[in-house]
């Protein structure tokens, strides 16, 4: 059992180093926010997920269950600066928004060794509790998405991180004669991470639009009211809800 205890003690410092020494999961978590595995280019404020083996499973989008939910147009900077971190291929599958073994064929490669990661500037936008809070009084929400809030395996996401710009430089073997394929990089970000916005060169390809790298999650530990069977529509009481913030989660080094 002791011996059991050391070995547990032994890996959770190693992995907690990993993170600590990693400078996009520190900046995550000093600043409150769970990184985002891998980033999305749609997971802002007001998503509901669900965390399902160690990455976020959508459930429905802001607009679905919470129309008309504003949020502070001045976001607060994270980190002002871009910040580079290199990863052997298998554990950059945390922050690469498409499968590396897709996205390095589609330039070329037979087999990518590690991947330089640039994270450009980034910043918060957060609702406060009180601001849901109101936002939520007396609202009617769809019975659908009643059924997400009481779920407590769900997520709210009440702040979200984001940058403008990510590169993802690529470093492995390939065929002498083996070159990028531009349309086949933009067909893959596309399809498989709804990117739309990149630029790409020889080995490297940008990501120029709004991308989420970190949340604050919440969860509902009442709302207050039973769910109706038959009701299309069920009414959120003021003061009978609950919120709950979700400690923020260490970024995982695969």
């Amino acid at each position: 059992m002791r011996r059991m205890a050391c070995v547990l003690t032994i890996v959770c410092a190693v992995l907690y180093a990993a993170a600590c020494g990693d400078p996009y999961v520190r900046l995550m978590r000093d600043q409150g926010y769970t990184p985002t595995r891998p980033p999305r280019a749609s997971f802002g404020t007001g998503t509901i997920f669900k965390a399902v083996n160690g990455t976020e499973v959508f459930v429905a989008a802001p607009d679905e269950c919470f129309p008309g939910l504003k949020v502070d147009s001045n976001p607060i900077v994270l980190m002002s600066s871009s910040r580079s971190v290199t990863f052997d291929a298998s554990a950059s599958a945390s922050y690469t928004p498409v499968p590396t073994e897709e996205v390095g064929a589609a330039f070329g490669f037979k087999t990518v060794k590690k991947v330089d990661v640039t994270v450009g500037p980034v910043t918060g936008n957060d609702l406060t509790i009180e601001g849901f809070r109101k936002y939520l009084e007396d609202r009617t929400v769809s019975k659908a998405c009643f059924g997400y809030l009481k779920d407590m395996n769900n997520r709210f996401v009440m702040g979200a991180a984001r940058t403008g710009s990510m590169k993802y430089h690529f470093v492995g073997t390939r065929d002498v004669n083996a070159k990028v394929d531009p349309g086949k990089v933009s067909a893959v970000l596309k399809a498989s991470g709804g990117i739309t916005e990149q630029t790409s060169d020889d080995d490297s390809f940008t990501i120029t639009q709004e991308m989420y790298v970190g949340y604050k999650a919440f969860v509902f530990r009442d709302l207050g009211v039973p769910q109706l069977e038959a009701a299309d529509g069920i009414k959120l009481e003021a003061g009978k809800f609950r919120l709950e913030p979700v400690p923020v989660q260490m970024g995982t080094m695969h």
